[in-house]
């Protein structure tokens, strides 16, 4: 009898799992990506995945999603149990994936990316334009983005076009298990606090949210439970509440691990510290931005803060020279000049790093 309700109390907990791994292992050659990896993931929850890089979060995404077929092993999903996952069955299964580097059609518009490539259509089967833009409207206005479902996603920021994807994920794929791989790296910190509230609203719902970080603050701030990943090998897989960024550590890493300041840091010099190395007068590039001033301290970081489209990437780039101002002038030290090309910036020792890090920071 006792033996009876033992089964049924772990009958019972598999059914509240959406996705089990059993002994995945994925082998390249030269290399063990995955070894005899067990996960279980339930639903209404938002479960964690963690670890160095080279640590298998990206080949286990992979195969989750049906990108990449593993070695051995099992995964189950729902009540189905597979060898390996294609990218149609695994879309099939409710299963949609949201990458790092954000993966839009730049020429569509916001609505046309949400949608693409189920169009909503009238009952002739020609697509219904207006209700699919007005459905898009009410998307992005629920999750108070403030984007327009008329501009095209090349109009966006990273930021943006990252949480465009987000929204198509929940809301128009209405996916059941939902791979967050390491989403917020291109986010703003306003944009991270709607995705922390998406995934809290998709949580509701009953959906499974599995969340690939590299940050712990972020795994400890959003996750349920957490699975730790270190050289192809779960592991621990643990309840957030059971765990501090110091514990955390000290699985990923494989030792001891805390916190404490080196005795040999160096504390920032206090000499010169009003000497100005970089300032700006009356910067202007007509119709972009006009008369802007500033100056730059010894030791000192200095924030540029607007809303999109109030000109602050475009004072980054006349000041390196990618888009020269037309007017004005910046001072490097006792040097007066205006930057027509980087080169002459990375001269001077001015360097940028750009937002969109695929399209401008990158040489194919």
């Amino acid at each position: 009898m006792i033996r009876l309700n033992e089964e049924k109390m772990i009958n019972n907990q598999e059914k509240d799992f959406i996705v089990q791994f059993r002994n995945v292992t994925k082998i390249y050659p030269g290399t063990i990506a995955l070894r005899k990896v067990n996960i279980n993931i339930k639903r209404g929850e938002v479960h964690g995945i963690i670890g160095k890089n080279g640590a298998g979060k990206t080949t286990l995404v992979g195969i989750m999603s049906g990108i990449i077929a593993p070695t051995e092993g099992e995964i189950f999903i729902k009540d189905m149990k597979y060898k390996m996952l294609s990218r149609i069955r695994a879309k099939k299964e409710g299963i949609s994936i949201i990458p790092q580097d954000p993966q839009v059609i730049p020429d569509y518009t916001v609505a046309e990316n949400l949608f693409t490539p189920d169009y909503i259509c009238s009952w002739s089967k020609i697509i219904d334009w207006k209700e699919m833009y007005l459905k898009a409207e009410q998307i992005i206005n629920k999750n108070q983005i403030n984007i327009s479902s008329y501009e095209r996603a090349s109009d966006l920021s990273i930021s943006e076009q990252q949480l465009l994807l987000v929204l198509k994920a929940c809301y128009v794929d209405d996916a059941q298990i939902i791979i967050f791989d390491e989403v917020s790296s291109s986010l703003t910190k306003k944009d991270e606090n709607i995705l922390y509230n998406i995934i809290k609203q998709q949580k509701r719902k009953g959906k499974a949210i599995i969340f690939i970080s590299h940050r712990m603050d972020e795994i400890m701030e959003v996750c349920d439970r957490v699975t730790v990943l270190r050289d192809g090998v779960v592991i621990v897989t643990e309840e957030r509440y059971n765990l501090d960024e110091n514990k955390l550590s000290s699985f990923i890493i494989g030792e001891d691990y805390e916190y404490k300041k080196d005795k040999n840091e160096v504390e920032p010099s206090k000499e010169n510290v009003n000497e100005i190395v970089l300032s700006v007068d009356n910067f202007t590039k007509f119709g972009v931005f006009q008369n802007i001033t500033l100056k730059l301290k010894k030791g000192e970081i200095i924030g540029l803060a607007g809303l999109r489209g109030s000109g602050r990437t475009e004072i980054f780039k006349a000041i390196v020279g990618i888009n020269p101002a037309d007017e004005g002038w910046i001072k490097i030290g006792e040097e007066k000049s205006r930057f027509t090309n980087p080169s002459q910036a990375l001269q001077s020792g001015i360097v940028y790093l750009p937002e969109d890090r695929d399209n401008e920071g990158l040489i194919d």
